[in-house]
């Protein structure tokens, strides 16, 4: 689906989600989102990612779905009641992330109450959770002083992202058991440290950013606050390309929704899983302004890192263009709330 904002100037210009199930029916990533808040200009985008693994108990009661399965569109379905209740989750004052955390972990142990059978058969080990998930959600107002102020609120390794003029900056942090950058990732696939769950602690994490002068008086500063699953990053050679495929199918473009199905068939063709993401852009003020803004971001980026490893197979070529561009792509912003 795609969405538009028409009338409200706190709202975002443009938001975009696009989803791909590898198997029809059967897919374990969901998405969220909410821009509706005209009155305080206040949303959220959100991705979810049903962890396969640990969650490959099918549940009889709930017509032999996966616990990954529910797990991703339980929480999803959380998120939307938990920022649609009365002074719900717009607070953006530090405690969002304890509230969400009680709230998933409530809703999903009753789910889980309602569909588990004692005599059903348990897949065992370390690894099995109840209804597991991950999360990347982001809470943005566009403050009247011309600031937009982000809340990032994660459990696992699907991420949280700005892509502005400067290129793309990873917030969010993985949930990992070992030590690994978004590049040595793609090679060594560390398992998951913390996720959202029916049975056992978690942690959902929080962030809070201001970014500066989107709306101010020379102008705007176009920002993308982006969410999404591995499934769109992982299969993918280096963090480079995932700033290449957003741009790339922006640039081929003629409106919203083919951007959205262009996303699609770019991570069909290279996602061995499930994938989703979901887009939320301010200072552009419509889709061709989007696209004329980010134009000089995307030459001088595929000029630096995208062509030069076209024709090269040698991964140290890959692995030092990496070096170049780590320090952009972990950028700290300020932290700071409304």
């Amino acid at each position: 689906m795609s969405l538009r904002a028409q009338t409200e100037d706190l709202l975002p210009d443009l938001v975009v989600c696009a989803s791909k199930e590898r198997v029809k029916g059967a897919g374990e990533d969901a998405f969220a989102l909410q821009y509706s808040d005209s009155k305080h200009g206040t949303g959220y985008v959100a991705v979810f990612d049903g962890c396969g693994g640990m969650g490959a108990q099918k549940y009889a009661k709930a017509k032999n779905q996966s616990g990954a399965r529910l797990a991703s569109n339980i929480a999803a379905d959380i998120v939307d009641r938990f920022y649609a209740m009365p002074n719900g989750g717009f607070f953006l004052d530090g405690k969002d992330a304890e509230r969400l955390e009680k709230e998933l972990k409530k809703g999903l142990l009753t789910v889980k109450e309602a569909i588990s059978e004692k005599s059903a058969f348990k897949i065992g080990g370390d690894l099995f959770r109840e209804l597991p998930t991950t999360m990347s959600l982001i809470v943005s107002k566009l403050g009247k002083d011309g600031n937009l102020y982000c809340e990032y609120l994660w459990a696992g390794d699907s991420r949280g992202f700005v892509l502005d003029q400067e290129g793309i900056c990873q917030i969010t942090e993985d949930d990992l058991e070992s030590d690994e950058d978004a590049y040595s990732n793609l090679h060594n696939d560390a398992r998951l440290s913390n996720v959202v769950n029916a049975d056992r602690a978690f942690t959902i994490h929080e962030k809070a950013l201001k970014l500066e002068n989107i709306i101010s008086e020379n102008g705007t500063k176009p920002t993308m606050l982006i969410t999404a699953t591995d499934g769109c990053f992982g299969y993918l050679r280096t963090p480079m390309h995932f700033q290449h495929l957003i741009l790339n199918t922006l640039m081929r473009s003629t409106t919203e929704k083919a951007w959205e199905q262009s996303l699609i068939a770019e991570l069909d063709k290279v996602a061995g899983d499930d994938c989703a993401i979901t887009i939320a852009i301010y200072g552009c003020q419509d889709f061709e302004t989007c696209k004329r803004q980010f134009t000089k971001l995307y030459g001088m980026h595929n000029t630096m890192y995208i062509k030069p490893l076209v024709n090269e197979e040698d991964e140290s070529k890959a692995a030092a263009l990496w070096e170049k561009f780590k320090p952009s792509y972990y950028r700290k912003y300020v932290q700071k709330r409304r």
